[in-house]
């Protein structure tokens, strides 16, 4: 079974908010509420990825066993060249990062205020706060910027009323338990809110745009294999060891969902010395091997494996983080691949799409429309968005449903090619006289 959330009365706990400021290429502050289902829309460049991301560097640097402030490598993937680069065009100004979890019954926050120290090469934590249903309960800010350079940096730390200097550490962005300062002093519900933060705040299951390239074999894997990999590399060990240790059930729903979808089933064969990935035509005949099929089973795959598994509860993660799940499939099947995440958040996931596709967006507004997921799960977020070409750009935009499917507001000039195309040719058809 997956470990559960941490569990406040008898309500998991979630991500529901990310912050940042002055963190790549975003000057302004951020804050973006988490739906059940984001969608993240833009054009080439305007910063999705760094969006999308976010939630899994936050996850990494949260950890207790993060070696740093910053884990440049959360989710097996590089967020950034240096850590230099996690700041505004590279100034020595201060950047920041926070997050919020909640259920029915509390709510947790922090923000942390980070500086890039160029004669170390380091971040350093200047300014760190904790606020439980919106009441600050716990703020460090750095005693003198003159001791940056120090391994115990002293800090001015305020708990509830009461004030305090002593020398803070720190595992990842969240301050360590062990602390003297939180030892002498009665920090028993700010303790408990950091343990929540830790268990609520998990590694996010990430795809990439460009995943691996299934060649139809892989190991026997070990027990438990709980991921996929950032590129889908474990996806074929993920279905083995389902296979052979968990009844097989996400095997078959992705084999049904294969041959109902794309028109060819898939089979996970376990009975040689190392596991097979194959294609059986819907009209029968012989089975193919993963590497004689095309580009979209390969890309396809782990995306499907990643929803049916966390549907499924085999997934070791409550978030679900996707670039392009589209990629390489007919436009006929982006809907399919919609319905798959929309899926996923009614069965308790929390999933992050970044999509080129207007396909599958048509397909949420839909199921919107349909009632078969309620508006209040859905949003989409576009970067660099722009309501009219002569307004100004605002760089996040939170854009909302209403029960029939309708956007609160649309991007200006995104999945409008196709029209200006018609148009165009249009109008070249009767200057020709045609």
């Amino acid at each position: 079974m997956v470990a559960s959330l941490f569990v406040t009365g008898s309500v998991q706990m979630k991500l529901t908010g990310i912050r940042c400021s002055r963190f790549k290429k975003f000057k302004e502050p951020i804050s973006l509420p988490i739906a059940p289902l984001t969608i993240i829309i833009g054009k080439n460049g305007s910063g999705k990825s760094v969006v999308s991301r976010l939630p899994m560097l936050i996850a990494g640097s949260v950890s207790a066993a993060a070696g740093g402030p910053v884990d440049l490598n959360a989710g097996g993937i590089w967020h950034a060249r240096s850590l230099h680069d996690l700041v505004f065009e590279r100034t020595g100004r201060p950047f920041g990062l926070g997050a919020t979890v909640a259920n029915s019954d509390r709510c947790i926050s922090f923000d942390v205020e980070l500086l890039y120290v160029s004669e170390t090469k380091s971040i350093a934590i200047v300014d760190f706060s904790l606020s439980i249903d919106d009441v600050q309960v716990l703020n460090a800010a750095l005693e003198s910027y003159e001791n940056i350079y120090d391994e115990n940096r002293a800090y001015n730390v305020v708990i509830g009323d009461a004030a305090y200097r002593g020398v803070l550490e720190w595992q990842g962005l969240l301050p360590n338990l062990n602390c003297a300062v939180f030892i002498e002093q009665d920090a028993t519900k700010i303790i408990e809110a950091i343990e929540q933060l830790r268990s609520a705040i998990r590694p996010p299951s990430y795809l990439g745009p460009f995943r691996a390239e299934i060649a139809g074999r892989g190991r026997y894997p070990h027990q438990r294999v709980l991921g996929l990999g950032p590129k889908g590399e474990s996806t074929i060990d993920f279905l083995a060891d389902d296979k052979l240790r968990n009844s097989g059930k996400v095997c078959d729903a992705v084999e049904s969902w294969f041959k109902g979808t794309l028109g060819g089933g898939i089979d996970t064969d376990v009975s040689g010395d190392a596991p097979m990935v194959q294609v059986a035509p819907a009209t029968g005949g012989i089975r193919l091997d993963f590497s004689d099929t095309g580009a979209g089973y390969s890309q396809s795959l782990p995306v499907v494996v990643q929803n049916l598994a966390v549907q499924n509860g085999s997934l070791d993660s409550p978030m679900l983080i996707v670039e392009q799940p589209e990629l390489h499939l007919h436009p006929a099947a982006h809907g399919a691949i919609a319905d798959l995440y929309i899926e996923s958040a009614l069965h308790g996931g929390v999933c992050f799409v970044e999509t080129h596709s207007e396909q599958f967006i048509s397909r949420v507004r839909r199921r919107i429309a349909e009632g078969k997921i309620s508006e209040a799960c859905v949003q989409l977020v576009s970067i660099d968005h722009v309501d009219d070409e002569d307004l100004p750009v605002d760089p996040v935009r939170t854009i909302t449903f209403d029960k029939r499917g309708q956007p609160s507001s649309w991007p200006h000039g995104v999945f409008e090619e196709a029209l200006d195309d018609i148009r165009q040719l249009r109008a070249a058809a009767r200057d020709r006289g045609l």
